[in-house]
């Protein structure tokens, strides 16, 4: 069985631990002889949620202006709702199991079905070169 000791000191130096359900977090570092040191830190709710935190460097937002940009680049054309209820669905998709769980999967259906109720009534997406 392996230890701390196995793993190169920069591989398991830090581990951040946040609570999704009171949004607490600690800091736990190990100093080169493996004793661990406890540090509180802040959540910051407001410029980095913990549920929109895909990985270090890596949020929600930044995948939500990537898929904005990629449709730019395709010359796809969604009219506002169509893009806010496609958005909002991914969004609540992303952090349902972070977050809100059942309660964000239901919001995801119900953005997802407004979208594709006004797409069977009014016909699919266009391309900008399609005209």
């Amino acid at each position: 069985m392996s230890d701390w000791r196995d793993f190169p000191p920069d591989d398991l130096t830090t581990i951040n631990l946040v609570d999704l359900d009171t949004d607490e977090s600690i800091t736990v570092s190990l100093d080169s002889d493996g004793h661990a040191s406890l540090f509180e830190t802040e959540v910051d709710m407001v410029n980095s949620p913990p549920h929109y935190i895909i990985r270090p460097g890596l949020e929600w937002i930044d995948v939500r202006e990537a898929l904005a940009q990629k449709l730019q680049r395709e010359g796809i054309v969604l009219p506002y709702e169509d893009f806010s209820d496609w958005d909002r669905g991914l969004e609540y998709l992303v952090r349902a199991p972070f977050k809100n769980k059942l309660e964000d999967l239901q919001k995801v259906l119900f953005y997802v079905t407004r979208l594709v109720e006004r797409m069977e009534k009014r016909g699919e997406y266009r391309h900008e070169n399609e005209d």
